[in-house]
């Protein structure tokens, strides 16, 4: 039973003979009286007794016709009900979004977009950049907010803003001054994110230094944490590390800002987004800074992905 059927069932009755109802449906009388014979076959039963000139309903057919007017109401309402509400800037929003954002950045933005579109509602993941990446892939995210490096094929990213990774960690850990050399860096024990341990431990090896890897994760929240208990010093980006100075963590920046990252949003190439997610990639256009087009042009080479690991 779909809703086709019924609406041919309906208009049926409602024009008296199913000749009458296909020309009000602009169809041959042919697939009317097919998907009219489909419907009783289902049901086993004998919906509509055909006379000579008109149709009347047996009692099967009046029980059906009174519960098919409901659902085709209820059918056009709830369609009219959606489109309203995308016209008006409605719908679901399904962001990714990784935890060294989810906490800092993403608050701001999110209010700020809310009050542009408050009839948006949203589906939030939030995962690590390998996983929101699969996930957008196939579909089970419309926009994600990650952190350079990354791999981008088969995507559209838009920079948003340049960070620099600072090196953070218990007061007695670091230097004062307020900078930090890669030398004394290279004295500590390190908690390094995952993904940007490459890119650090290139940067020592180029100035010959070794480095000391205590700890490598995924999590700036976890690195931040472990850092203000004392574990060793972890390099972070400056938004997430500063939301925990006063919780036991101090903040250097590393000499001459040697490690940077981009937060980026990111969509599938040639996709066509829903109205929510066109909207709000829309608002990240407006938000993008001058620097973080900058560095989509330049593409430095410590934006390259690493190899993909577990």
């Amino acid at each position: 039973m779909d809703f086709r059927q019924l609406s041919y069932f309906v208009a049926a009755v409602e024009e008296g003979s199913i000749s009458a109802a296909a020309r009000k449906l602009f169809l041959s009388q042919p697939p009317v009286t097919a998907q009219i014979k489909a419907l009783e076959e289902e049901l086993g039963c004998t919906l509509l007794v055909r006379g000579a000139r008109a149709v009347r309903m047996t009692e099967e057919g009046r029980l059906l016709y009174d519960r098919a007017k409901a659902m085709l109401a209820l059918r056009e309402s709830a369609a009219e009900e959606i489109a309203g509400r995308v016209r008006s800037g409605g719908g679901t929003l399904r962001l990714g979004v990784v935890s060294s954002v989810a906490g800092t950045l993403l608050p701001g933005w999110l209010a700020a977009f809310h009050r542009e579109k408050p009839r948006v509602v949203y589906e939030l993941s939030e995962e690590n950049t390998y996983h929101l990446l699969d996930m957008l892939r196939s579909g089970l995210l419309e926009v994600a907010l990650v952190r350079t490096p990354f791999a981008a094929e088969g995507l559209e990213a838009l920079p948003l803003q340049v960070e620099e990774l600072v090196a953070a960690g218990r007061r007695e850990h670091l230097p004062p001054g307020g900078e930090v050399a890669l030398e004394d860096l290279a004295q500590r024990p390190l908690l390094l994110y995952r993904r940007w341990e490459h890119i650090a431990l290139r940067l020592f090896a180029e100035r010959g230094l070794t480095s000391r890897l205590l700890l490598k994760g995924d999590g700036a929240n976890t690195i931040a944490a472990l850092a203000a208990q004392g574990l060793g010093v972890g390099l972070l980006p400056q938004s997430a590390a500063q939301s925990f100075v006063g919780e036991g963590l101090a903040v250097c920046r590393i000499e001459g800002g040697a490690i940077r990252t981009t937060v980026t949003a990111v969509r599938r190439a040639r996709a066509e987004l829903t109205p929510a997610a066109q909207a709000f990639w829309s608002f990240l256009e407006g938000l993008a800074a001058p620097e973080a087009a900058r560095a989509k042009d330049e593409a430095p080479a410590q934006e390259n992905a690493p190899a993909r690991q577990p």
